[in-house]
């Protein structure tokens, strides 16, 4: 779930950011144009991804440090 959640917030990021000819998102223009939705969508997502995976699975992962 914590993939899932990343992915898509790190998609609804990107979109913020996108400039193309049939949609530009609000930080693109407030940028002047500047398309940075290839770095902001993976970056965001990324960072989603290492805060939620501890926290929406640590008991799996304390349980699995306690049979190794």
């Amino acid at each position: 779930m914590a993939g899932v959640t990343a992915q898509v917030l790190g998609t609804a990021a990107a979109l913020l950011c996108v400039n193309s000819t049939d949609f530009q998102g609000p930080l693109a223009t407030a940028l002047g144009g500047a398309d940075l939705s290839a770095l902001v969508g993976p970056s965001v997502g990324a960072v989603l991804y290492a805060v939620l995976f501890p926290r929406l699975y640590r008991t799996q992962l304390t349980t699995a440090r306690a049979d190794a």
